[in-house]
C-alpha cells in the first residue's frame, strides 16, 4: 500500500516541480508569489510521501520519476533554497499565516528530500548537501524558538506515524 501511494505522489511532485520551474522568480516584500507556494506545496507533497513509505526512504530510490525530479530540483535548487530561507519569515511569526500541521510539514517534508533521495548519485548528493547546510540549519533555529517560547499554535490535524526526530511536531 505504501509503496503504491509513494507512487502517487511523486508524478505529482514532478509536475509541482515543472509549475515551480515555469513560475516568474520575483521577491516583492512580504507578499508570497506563486513560485513560493508551489515550492510550500512541493514539500508538503514530500511529506505525504515520507508518511505513506511509514520514513522507510530507500523506498523511493526504486520507484519510477526519481531520477527526472532529481534533474528538476538540481535545476531548481537555487529557487527552493531560497523557498526553505524564506520559509520562516513569510510563515512562522506572531501573525501566523498558516497552520502549524503546514509548517511542520513542510519541514518534514524537506527531510524527506534531504534523506530519501541521498545516495541516487553523488552530483545529487551534493545539491542535497548545500540544501542541508545553512537553509535548514536557519530554518530549525526559527522552529526551535517558535516551540520553545509558546507560539506554535495547537495542530488542527496531526498525523500519526511521525518519527521522534521530527521534533518539530513534538
Amino acid at each position: 500500500m505504501g509503496t503504491d501511494m509513494c507512487r502517487k505522489h511523486l508524478p505529482k511532485i514532478k509536475q509541482l516541480l515543472i509549475n515551480f520551474e515555469r513560475e516568474p522568480k520575483e521577491i516583492r516584500g512580504r507578499e508570497k508569489q506563486l513560485w513560493f507556494l508551489t515550492g510550500e506545496e512541493i514539500f508538503k507533497t514530500l511529506f505525504e510521501v515520507g508518511q505513506s513509505i511509514e520514513w522507510r526512504y530507500p523506498k523511493i530510490k526504486d520507484q519510477s520519476n526519481v531520477s527526472e525530479i532529481c534533474s528538476k530540483v538540481t535545476a531548481n535548487k537555487v529557487w527552493l533554497e531560497s523557498v526553505i530561507s524564506l520559509y520562516p519569515n513569510f510563515r512562522i511569526n506572531l501573525d501566523l499565516t498558516c497552520s502549524a500541521d503546514d509548517i511542520c510539514k513542510v519541514r518534514s517534508g524537506i527531510d524527506v528530500l534531504i534523506k530519501g533521495f541521498s545516495g541516487i548519485s553523488p552530483q545529487f548528493d551534493k545539491v542535497l548537501e548545500n540544501i542541508n547546510e545553512e537553509e535548514v540549519v536557519e530554518f530549525d533555529r526559527c522552529l526551535k524558538i517558535w516551540v520553545e517560547t509558546g507560539h506554535r499554535p495547537d495542530f488542527r490535524n496531526k498525523p500519526s506515524g511521525l518519527l521522534q526526530e521530527h521534533w518539530w511536531w513534538f
